[in-house]
């Protein structure tokens, strides 16, 4: 896949994120939510036991909008903060959440998401690119406290395209 077609797709992803979403009543809903998060990702490809290699950083960020109150779609910027080039990754993903359980001020979620992204070598279990990019995915659950005044923070644990495991700190704002 080259990175024309890339763009191409991400920018029919981004059409497709609604702009509105509709509750329950049918009445719309307006609510969006820009996440910032950082964390560390365990490359359970890497044949390295040093942690330099075994960790690697990782930094996201996200743009959710609700379908119902229990569903937010949108998409997500994603890299991999390496100064080794078979770890760098840089992508991004379609991604959607699905509530577990909510309340006032905590609230867990299924996450998942689907996108496209460099190809480096440790998505792959024999550590060789196949090559320029590659089509990502993600599942995990994802832990919120709405801290009041359209503010949240939380923590992510998601398994990434198989070959990582991640944990990341967020900060969101809803409006």
């Amino acid at each position: 896949m080259t990175w024309r077609r890339a763009t191409a797709l991400w920018v029919v992803l981004l059409a497709g994120v609604p702009t509105a979403a509709w509750a329950a009543e049918g009445d719309p809903v307006t609510r969006w939510e820009v996440t910032a998060k950082g964390g560390i990702g365990l490359e359970t490809n890497s044949q390295s036991l040093a942690l330099e290699h075994a960790l690697q950083p990782r930094a996201r960020l996200e743009v959710l909008t609700d379908l119902s109150p229990d569903v937010r779609v949108g998409v997500e910027l994603s890299g991999v903060l390496s100064g080794e080039s078979g770890y760098q990754l840089i992508g991004g993903w379609f991604v959607g959440r699905a509530a577990m359980s909510r309340g006032d001020v905590f609230s867990s979620w299924v996450g998942f998401g689907a996108g496209v992204g460099t190809d480096a070598a440790i998505l792959h279990p024999d550590l060789v690119s196949g090559g320029d990019l590659a089509l990502w995915h993600q599942l995990g659950v994802l832990f919120r406290w709405e801290l009041g005044a359209g503010v949240s923070l939380g923590v992510d644990v998601m398994s990434e395209n198989l070959s990582a495991i991640s944990l990341a700190g967020t900060a969101g704002l809803h409006f």
